[in-house]
């Protein structure tokens, strides 16, 4: 590796989390990007690519076949892809390379997961007045007002109003919002204060503050929480409670929206409430209503109001995602949990499309051959689609009877089984293999999840290894 080009690296993305710090972002914000930065570095310098190459698309294939031939998962390389798009943005935007990447990805959202309000019930039952008076506070603000754990450790005692029985919130882009405090912190028990009131006026102030700090929560010593102390508190109090399966922030905030939209309530008081900034995650939770109540739902709001849980692109879901660190922050959390769910990535490359089945190391054509066609035309098709290069590889085959298997699920979608994230025109695709007596070739049946021998009328669903 030369020196020119190590410097011409380095000098990017100092310049590039420099430009990251002038918004203010947190610093784990600011960690996460540097790591991922460091993981692309290494993989682009040690092939001798150069910061001006950035936006080529032949580096970003190899650098593809690279994290799934080493196994990365799947919201690695949906992460580190984001975050090289982004890097090559800022890039182009400064004149340091030609164009933009012309690439992107979509991995595939696991179900929210909500608490019925039973579950709620048990969770606060758990909590004393007094002694978890922080705790509940802390819970009662994520499902009571949906925050957001970065609003959460920001928020100040200046921002309670018991007066109006409101709080003020601030996003990370300084758009405040002000929401009305949780019912039952304002409740009294028994002869007890209200647990907000209590804690300001009997709690608070005893908490040793060298530092004079003015956050509304702070720790035993008088600091301000972490992040990871916060998640474990909840974690713990719902373990007690008996649902340490959903012990998360975001499953609290998840269930707030979710008994809202139960309620009836108007959409855009919600996103207005919760601070969304994008329809995605409020769709999703809708799509968790009963039937019943979704037609309830839609009969009662206007017509102008559905629009928004029906309208979302691949780019504005991109750019969301991107944009929003909690995410990665999450899965540094929770691991790996959503693996089983996200076993396949969709990306697009120069309008073509494919999908990375990380789980085998395989990349498919996303969408296949329009129409059926018998084994020799599918063989024929398939050469055609190297000659093209499609994707920039030209290494597309046929797949074996193992591989095209693995794409049945267990559960019919959309009347196939297999993940929406492929196209679902195509129910029976061509494998490489052929019959004992040559004249049939196996084939993998989606409609009824078989797989048998066929002598023509498949469709074509190209495949490749990664090494």
């Amino acid at each position: 590796m030369s020196v020119k080009l190590e410097d011409n690296w380095g000098t990017a993305i100092r310049d590039y989390i420099k430009f990251l710090s002038s918004y203010h972002l947190a610093p784990n914000t600011i960690k996460t990007y540097r790591e991922r930065l460091k993981y692309i570095y290494n993989h682009y310098s040690a092939n001798n690519v150069d910061i001006s190459r950035l936006d080529q698309i032949h580096p970003v294939l190899v650098f593809l076949d690279y994290m799934t031939g080493k196994k990365a998962s799947t919201t690695t390389i949906y992460l580190n892809i984001g975050r090289l798009k982004a890097f090559c943005k800022y890039l182009h935007d400064e004149g340091r390379v030609k164009n933009p990447l012309d690439i992107t990805t979509n991995m595939g959202r696991k179900t929210p997961v909500t608490m019925s309000k039973k579950e709620v019930d048990k969770v606060f039952d758990k909590l004393s007045t007094k002694e978890d008076v922080r705790h509940r506070i802390m819970i009662e603000l994520f499902y009571g007002t949906g925050i957001e754990a970065t609003e959460l450790l920001n928020l100040k005692v200046e921002d309670i109003d018991l007066g109006k029985k409101t709080m003020r919130i601030k996003k990370r882009n300084n758009i405040e919002r002000v929401v009305p405090l949780p019912p039952r912190l304002l409740r009294r028990y028994g002869d007890v204060k209200p647990p907000i009131r209590y804690y300001l006026e009997n709690v608070r102030p005893e908490l040793y503050n060298k530092e004079g700090l003015d956050n509304l929560l702070l720790t035993r010593t008088g600091k301000v929480y972490r992040r990871e102390t916060i998640w474990k508190n909840v974690k713990d109090v719902c373990e007690r409670a008996g649902v340490e399966e959903k012990g998360t922030q975001r499953v609290l905030r998840n269930s707030f929206i979710l008994h809202m939209l139960e309620r009836g309530e108007d959409i855009e008081v919600i996103k207005e409430a919760v601070g969304l900034e994008s329809n995605f995650t409020l769709r999703q939770i809708f799509d968790l209503l009963d039937e019943r109540r979704k037609l309830e739902y839609r009969e009662s709001i206007h017509k102008k109001h559905r629009k928004l849980l029906e309208e979302e692109t691949e780019d504005d879901l991109l750019s969301a995602i991107i944009s929003d660190i909690e995410d990665e922050l999450l899965i540094r959390q929770q691991g790996e949990a959503e693996e089983k769910y996200n076993e396949y990535l969709k990306i697009t490359i120069i309008n073509d499309k494919i999908v990375l089945q990380n789980k085998f190391g395989l990349m498919w054509h996303q969408s296949g051959s329009g129409y059926p066609m018998n084994f020799k035309e599918a063989k024929v098709w398939v050469n055609n689609l190297n000659n093209k290069e499609y994707a920039g590889y030209k290494d597309w085959r046929l797949p074996t009877r193992e591989e095209a298997s693995s794409l049945v699920e267990d559960e019919k979608v959309n009347n196939r089984y297999i993940n929406p994230v492929f196209q679902g025109k195509q129910t029976r695709i061509w494998t490489c293999e052929e019959g004992g007596n040559q004249e049939t070739t196996w084939h993998v049946d989606f409609s009824i999840k078989r797989v048998h021998l066929i002598d023509s009328g498949c469709y074509v669903r190209p495949v490749r290894s990664v090494e």
